[in-house]
């Protein structure tokens, strides 16, 4: 692999997405390290959406710049959603941390994820084929931006309350079950997907085998 094929603009925005999540998770460390520094954590917390909305983004442009500058790559196009992968389980790792994500959703969307990228997509790259698009794959990549930005928004509602000291057990009650419901619709998304890459993964076997 080419350095200059690694680290052109469109790779190095899919890599900014990892930063992004580090970034993201540290800013709730220091969140969670003193709940009582009401200003400094509504601050950041604004700093942790801002950061979010970066990512996403980037998500966008990394494609839109592989196609203007005509710089598509294999190594690009298996970047692009590795590092959204590792993105957003980083940020759902500090919904977990912060009891707002069931660790079991999480462990089964790392469980999903890396099945992906260490098993299912390399499997099939060996067979010369490639993965048709699954609308619950783009689906649940919707999901989870519309839906993580949601429950941001709900904890910086949630921030702003308490630093006027207005009461916020209802806030609170609704951002608990809110999270808990978008995420089950988001985990539901993750396991369709799977069975549908699972299924189409058969096909590619099978035939793959009987072309021998």
């Amino acid at each position: 692999m080419k350095q200059k094929e690694l680290f052109n603009l469109p790779n190095l925005l899919s890599l900014s997405r990892i930063f992004f999540g580090i970034a993201f998770l540290v800013l709730f460390f220091i969140i969670i390290s003193d709940i009582n520094q009401l200003q400094r954590n509504l601050i950041l917390q604004i700093i942790a959406l801002v950061i979010f909305l970066l990512a996403i983004i980037s998500d966008g442009l990394d494609g839109y710049y592989a196609r203007k500058l005509n710089i598509v790559t294999d190594i690009g196009k298996h970047l692009d959603p590795l590092t959204d992968s590792i993105f957003f389980m980083i940020v759902f790792a500090t919904f977990t941390i912060i009891k707002l994500m069931n660790p079991v959703y999480l462990f089964i969307i790392v469980i999903r994820e890396l099945s992906m990228h260490l098993i299912i997509r390399p499997l099939v790259k060996s067979k010369g084929s490639s993965l048709p698009a699954s609308i619950y794959g783009k689906l649940k990549m919707f999901a989870q931006c519309i839906f993580s930005m949601i429950i941001l928004i709900m904890i910086i509602a949630s921030q702003i309350m308490q630093l006027y000291h207005i009461n916020t057990v209802l806030i609170d009650k609704i951002t608990r079950i809110t999270s808990l419901i978008l995420f089950s619709i988001i985990v539901f998304l993750s396991v369709m997907s799977m069975i549908i890459y699972l299924v189409n993964l058969k096909k590619i076997l099978k035939t793959a085998n009987t072309s021998k």
